[in-house]
């Protein structure tokens, strides 16, 4: 995942200046006016620690992901398809808990795999499911991938 595309929760953790964290309410992360004398040295260290604590939280969870979803893919290419889709469901779950900004790739990773498993409604649904999330955020790469596989899922559906 790249710095520039944190899911929008993972955004609002980030302090906008370099001393935020002194001025965090604690809740979600987000900043609030500061003051130098508005609270003691101390709360305000605990709650800048609390706010790092759930930025490394996200993160591990967005690493997660990725590599549950990389691990789906190279089962899925291994002929494994029910461990596939169980790593895949998973990693979409994640996803979908901390608003991952690559959900519509898990999506299509899963729709690939349910494809796989010639479970076709299913994974006709989750491939417009993806599109329409890829198209949302202007990611062309993903919209042509996604495309490509409802093509091929359109292709065994008709053998």
């Amino acid at each position: 995942m790249s710095v520039r595309r944190r899911s929008s929760r993972i955004h609002h953790l980030l302090p906008r200046h370099p001393r935020a964290f002194l001025g965090s309410s604690g809740d979600a992360g987000e900043a609030c006016s500061f003051s130098l004398f508005s609270k003691p040295v101390e709360e305000e260290k605990d709650e800048s620690s609390k706010t790092e604590d759930q930025i490394i939280f996200l993160l591990k969870k967005a690493k997660t992901i990725i590599l549950m979803n990389d691990l789906a893919t190279v089962m899925d290419a291994q002929g494994a398809y029910d461990n596939a889709y169980n790593h895949a469901k998973k990693a979409l779950e994640l996803a979908r808990q901390i608003e991952h900004p690559e959900q519509h790739v898990v999506l299509g990773n899963l729709a690939g795999i349910l494809m796989h498993k010639e479970s076709f409604t299913e994974a006709q649904r989750v491939y417009e499911e993806a599109l329409r999330q890829a198209q949302k955020k202007g990611d062309s790469v993903a919209v042509q991938r996604i495309k490509e596989g409802l093509a091929e899922l359109a292709q065994r559906r008709s053998s």
